[in-house]
This record gives structure tokens, sequence and C-alpha cells, in this order.
């Protein structure tokens, strides 16, 4: 019943009560795009008559009070009239916005080839940043492998654990670099946060973390400081040597290399790869905190 009355209560506010059935009649009277008829002449077979004739003209041998009454009468007429004319051409105005809003979910969307090069949207995507509203909104570029009707399949990178394929709203045409240089600070930028975790603590420091597959080697050659590691990282080709506190929270890995000889380590703590290689539990990675006045990394970008 309000959607409807929504329409044209706001042009007439005072005793709309009034006007709810002249309202219900208008609308059941409206012609449907669909089936061709009103819903009162599905019902009933035939379309209804307002009872009230519309404005016409005055018969000359009307006495004084039959003209008064006469144009009393054509005043009610024409206002009913006008009301069931504004009522119509809100009901055809709402079914129009019904017709827009529901094309809009069938639009076909943009097409796509295989080999066009897109970015995807990261709005379901679980990144490794601490808040999603200051997060990247999109990524790429990436090559389609296949493209359907309203849908493609990315090649993804292997770190990117998600479904390879996307509906097209969630996919944008790769254009080129605008900027001179721009691609290749994306590409760094792609490579310095693979393999690393943002996580914000209690106190409100962000703790990041480096994702390693195994130690390498072991250095005790400086005792004021500890030993050093080096580490093979995840998604790095270079390893870097990292000192002992930068490896707190994965002890199991350290007592491990301390079994095996310093130049061939094989920690109990990794599974075996599909090429024989180690990778690391989801728990121990390297843990650096970074707070609110600087920035301080300890990993295998930190120069």
């Amino acid at each position: 019943m309000n959607k409807y009355l929504r329409g044209f209560v706001s042009f007439t506010q005072d005793d709309w009560v009034d006007w709810l059935p002249l309202a219900e009649f208008a609308t059941n009277n409206q012609v449907n795009e669909t089936t061709g008829i009103s819903p009162f002449f599905a019902n009933y077979g035939f379309n209804p008559r307002l009872g009230i004739e519309p404005p016409g003209p005055q018969p000359s041998t009307l006495s004084p009070l039959a003209k008064k009454e006469f144009l009393r009468a054509d005043a009610i007429a024409g206002r009913f009239d006008r009301i069931l004319t504004q009522l119509k051409a809100l009901a055809r105005i709402s079914q129009q916005r019904y017709e827009d809003n529901a094309n809009t979910r069938r639009d076909e969307g943009p097409l796509f080839q295989k080999g066009d090069m897109v970015i995807v949207s990261l709005e379901n995507m679980k990144t490794n940043r601490p808040k999603k509203k200051w997060d990247d909104k999109w990524d790429g570029p990436y090559p389609v492998l296949e493209a359907y009707r309203g849908a493609v399949v990315v090649d993804l990178p292997q770190h990117i654990r998600v479904n390879k394929s996307f509906h097209t709203s969630k996919v944008r045409l790769w254009h080129p670099e605008s900027i001179p240089g721009q691609a290749q600070i994306n590409a760094d930028e792609r490579r310095n946060v693979a393999g690393r975790v943002a996580e914000r603590d209690d106190d409100g420091n962000i703790e990041e973390k480096w994702e390693f597959e195994k130690i390498l080697d072991v250095h005790d050659e400086d005792p004021e400081h500890g030993l050093t590691y080096l580490i093979k990282w995840k998604h790095h080709d270079e390893p870097t040597w990292q000192p002992e506190d930068d490896l707190k929270g994965c002890e199991g890995a350290v007592n491990a290399s301390t079994n095996e000889t310093q130049k061939s380590l094989a920690p109990a703590w990794a599974t075996d790869a599909p090429h024989g290689h180690a990778e690391v539990a989801p728990h121990c990675a390297l843990t650096m905190l970074v707070f609110s006045t600087g920035l301080t990394i300890w990993g295998p970008n930190r120069f």
C-alpha cells in the first residue's frame, strides 16, 4: 500500500486518507506493461468507471440554482480527474524505475577476450594489511585465461589462493600507465609486500611478520649479540642474515636447526613441499614491530 502512495503523498500531505481509495482505484485501473491489461480487467473482465463524469459544457437551459450545483460538480469532477492523472503518471514513473533497476542486473557487462590484461577487485579478498578500508581496491594486472559471457578466468599468482573465476563486475580492463614509471612502482610494491603480514595489537602497534621456508645456516661469531641465521624467504629469492631476536616465536625452527649441520638444515617443524623444499608453519614467521613514530623493517627488503 505504501509503495504506490509514497509517490504522491510528498505532494499532497494533507488528508491523504481521503485519497487512499482513489489511489488504489487508479493503481488497479493502470494497464500493466507485461499483460497489456489492468488488474481490475484481469479480475472482472472490464475496466471500471469512476462514477463521476469528467467536466463537460454547461447546458444553457439550467436554472441559476442548477447552474451553481453544476459548477460545484464540475469542480469536484475536475479535481478527481487531476488526481487520477497524477496517480497514473506516478504509476508509470514507478514502473519505469523498477524496469530500469531490473535491467541493470541483467546487463551483460563488458566483454573480455583471452589474453586481455585486467585488474581484479579486492572487495572479497583478504589481504595481509590491517585495515580493509585503507587497502587497495584493485590488484593487477593479470592476464585473462578464458572469457565467458558474464565471467572470466584470470591467471592469478600462486600466493593468491582464491577462485580464479570472476564475474565481470569484479574485473576491469587494465589501461597502460598514465604516469611514467608507475608500472615499475606497482611491480616493486607487489614484490615488497609478498609474504608480509601486518597485524595490529591491543596497544595499537603494528606487528609485521615475514613468511620464510627454512634456515640455511647459523653463525655465532658475535657472542654479544647472539646467533644470526641465514633465512630462505618464502617469496624472495635472495636469503638474508637475521639476528636471533627476529625469530621470536619460532623456537621450533631454531631448535631443529641446532640438531643438524650448519650447512644443511632440515627443520622438524616443516612439511615437505612438492620439490623437497620446506614450508614454514603458518605461525612461524619473523616478527617485527612498527610503531606509530616510524617504521623498522627487518626483513628481506630492509635495504
